[in-house]
């Protein structure tokens, strides 16, 4: 019986299944760095597309984010804390002149005191314009931009580990 004068282990940098669709001829002699099998890769090549899909999708969803959803959102209330402020301001003020016309007799207690509820209410919604544009920028956006680029970091990974694949 014939039998070879070494053996050597080959080892697939594959992970998962590998489909080997061509093998050395038995019985020819091989040297070190020589091709003795060669794995079908469609797998792995479709694997590496799928992750540069993900790896292009979230970079694009990180551009969106920091260059138009964040931006637009913090104007938004950026705008609604000026108006608040605003409606506040001028509610305060019509206020401030109504006082004396009450000893004049002009204007009512009941009117002044309505007017007290709604200066109350207008402060109320200023304070929570202005307490949610701080919270939403200083903190929610920062985390928002946070995650979305751990999301492109982890896709960059899957691309590097499935080109290796190939």
């Amino acid at each position: 019986s014939l039998e070879a004068s070494r053996t050597e282990q080959i080892i697939s940098r594959f992970a998962g299944r590998a489909a080997s669709i061509e093998l050395a001829e038995e019985g020819v002699a091989v040297h070190r760095g020589d091709p003795v099998v060669r794995f079908d890769a469609s797998e792995a090549e479709q694997s590496l597309r799928k992750a540069e899909h993900s790896r292009d999708m979230a970079a694009t969803e990180l551009e969106a984010l920091e260059t138009a959803t964040l931006p637009i959102e913090r104007q938004e209330m950026e705008t609604a804390a000026l108006d608040a402020r605003s409606a506040w301001e001028s509610e305060r003020q019509f206020l401030d002149d109504s006082r004396p016309l009450v000893n004049q007799g002009l204007v009512s207690d009941a009117e002044i005191r309505q007017l007290e509820s709604k200066v109350a209410a207008l402060d109320a919604r200023r304070t929570q314009a202005e307490s949610r544009l701080g919270l939403t920028t200083g903190t929610l956006h920062r985390a928002r931009v946070e995650k979305a680029r751990s999301v492109v970091d982890d896709a960059r990974r899957q691309c590097e580990f499935a080109a290796a694949q190939v």
